[in-house]
């Protein structure tokens, strides 16, 4: 527990058994605390970077992914489940969360891309793969020819047969 928390907040938390309203106290040792480090710490995604008033679990991200994937359920669609599992009777209660939970559903497929292509430790930028297009995403195949990484000096020299 932090000695000196900040005033708590009261925030939106959409979690995998549905939508709540929470508060919650940053650390405020530094004096300048840094929310969204504090949030990622706690495997909590922030809705918005300022001031997030909405939050999502990394849980309840993955969960929205793997559903979006495997059976290509709209966010709207995900969103409205999590309020029915909120409060059955009266969804048209619950905090509406989904503006910023399609913001984060973008900006979180973004960094399991860059996270996946290596992007996030500037594989491009390396001398390991280098023709690869600074900032590309695109995966490459290994075992296709490419001059000057996988293929030999000179191949152009080899006989056809």
């Amino acid at each position: 527990p932090c000695k000196e928390p900040t005033n708590p907040n009261i925030v939106t938390l959409v979690d995998t058994n549905g939508i709540h309203g929470t508060r919650i106290s940053y650390c405020g040792c530094n004096r300048d605390p840094n929310r969204l480090q504090q949030l990622m710490n706690t495997r909590l995604f922030p809705g918005s970077v300022k001031f997030p008033t909405t939050i999502m679990r990394f849980r309840v991200m993955d969960d929205y992914t793997k559903h979006n994937l495997a059976s290509k359920k709209s966010s709207y669609d995900y969103i409205h489940a999590l309020c029915s599992l909120s409060d059955g009777f009266f969804t048209q209660e619950v905090a509406d969360p989904h503006p910023q939970f399609i913001v984060a559903t973008r900006i979180w497929r973004k960094l399991h891309i860059d996270k996946h292509t290596g992007q996030i430790h500037n594989l491009s930028e390396s001398d390991a793969f280098p023709h690869r297009t600074p900032g590309s995403i695109m995966h490459y195949c290994l075992a296709c020819p490419e001059d000057g990484f996988n293929i030999e000096k000179g191949w152009e020299q080899t006989p056809p047969e």
